[in-house]
């Protein structure tokens, strides 16, 4: 028992060790390149496809992207920008909006009471220089017609389901008057179908959740929802995990 004892703390002990000596790296030291954002903007949500990661702007003014191979920032598209849009998170779908396009179809989310809209952009890349078509809006219903405010997009590629996430009072911020989280489900619509209405008769599922601070970035993978909350000035961050066929955390 003393040996096995004795053996298990040399391997804790080894493992500590080599972990206090690898050395931390911090993300933006992977770049050589940044791109500059503008006074009191911030950037938002990115979705990465094949080689490149696309990172929107808050206001949908410019979309960074950068080459992941080679660490470098490989373009910027300029966009007229919104003062009301978000762009909090971006995801790329499954579908190919014309045949031999490099890239699909990247949806983003506003995030916002006022803009509760989805984009659909086609990237493409030009030798050198990229661009973004916006080939489709999908509009949600309206906050008060959902019970979700500030909604926030997934798409689950694997089974075509849309989800919005948001809250149920009009508050980020605060749990008060039982504040939570819900989830809606909607069936993927066809990015071939023109603009899109949503209406709340489409919701497939309703799921609930308890009140974190902040809903960020989200993404779907093998029926769960990987998302992130918090705003490191307000609290503690986190990212959580719901499955999406048992509803719980």
């Amino acid at each position: 028992m003393c040996k096995r004892f004795y053996s298990l703390l040399l391997l804790v002990v080894s493992v500590m060790t080599l972990y206090a000596q690898t050395p931390s790296v911090k993300f933006s030291e992977y770049f050589t390149e940044t791109h500059a954002r503008e006074k009191n903007g911030s950037v938002q949500g990115g979705a990465i496809s094949g080689d490149y990661l696309f990172q929107f702007h808050n206001t949908n003014s410019q979309i960074a992207v950068y080459q992941l191979s080679t660490k470098t920032l490989a373009g910027i598209i300029k966009q007229e920008g919104k003062a009301t849009y978000h762009c909090n998170n971006a995801v790329f779908s499954s579908y190919y909006f014309k045949k031999g396009d490099e890239f699909p179809l990247c949806y983003v989310s506003m995030e916002n009471v006022k803009e509760h809209s989805i984009l659909a952009y086609r990237m493409v890349r030009e030798g050198q220089n990229f661009k973004a078509e916006q080939v489709q809006t999908i509009t949600l219903p309206s906050p008060v017609e959902m019970g979700v405010y500030y909604p926030n997009l997934v798409i689950d590629v694997q089974s075509n389901h849309l989800y919005v996430a948001g809250y149920t009072s009009e508050s980020w911020q605060k749990a008060d008057n039982g504040n939570g989280l819900v989830m809606l489900k909607f069936n993927m619509p066809s990015p071939f179908d023109g603009n899109i209405n949503l209406t709340t008769s489409q919701i497939l599922e309703r799921k609930h959740m308890a009140f974190r601070l902040a809903t960020q970035g989200a993404c779907v993978r093998n029926g769960k929802v990987y998302q992130s909350f918090g705003v490191p000035s307000l609290g503690e961050t986190s990212l959580c995990c719901f499955n999406l066929e048992k509803n719980q955390l």
